[in-house]
């Protein structure tokens, strides 16, 4: 009787022992799936972040497009309005005496070199 009596104190020591060493592998267990879910909600909220700063960034990229676009547009019309102004003072000094005053032009002052010829 006394050697059943201790085997049933050893499995009983022994089936303790198990139970405690996996009642520690199951809180160990828990503590890393909940950093797991902690380190996972952080990444989801990066994530979110970023894809929020990158609609962000997408819809800057267009605006700003569209306002080069417009200053392409303005800035040629100014060219052409540069040039119709050019044009017009040639035409209106053509045959009066101040070819030493200089003329705008797109990139500068036009300075005549040559003196005028009177019709």
């Amino acid at each position: 009787m006394n050697v059943i009596r201790g085997v049933v104190i050893g499995i009983t020591l022994l089936s303790m022992l198990t139970c405690w060493l996996l009642y520690q592998q199951l809180e160990e267990a828990t503590e890393t799936n909940q950093n797991l879910n902690n380190s996972l909600s952080q990444s989801v909220s990066a994530q979110n972040a970023l894809n929020s700063t990158i609609i962000t960034l997408k819809e800057d990229e267009k605006k700003a497009q569209i306002a080069a676009d417009n200053m392409e547009k303005t800035l040629s019309t100014m060219n052409k309005t540069k040039e119709r102004v050019v044009v017009t003072i040639r035409e209106s000094i053509k045959y009066e005496d101040c070819y030493a005053m200089p003329i705008p032009t797109h990139d500068g002052w036009l300075y005549q070199q040559s003196t005028p010829s009177r019709h």
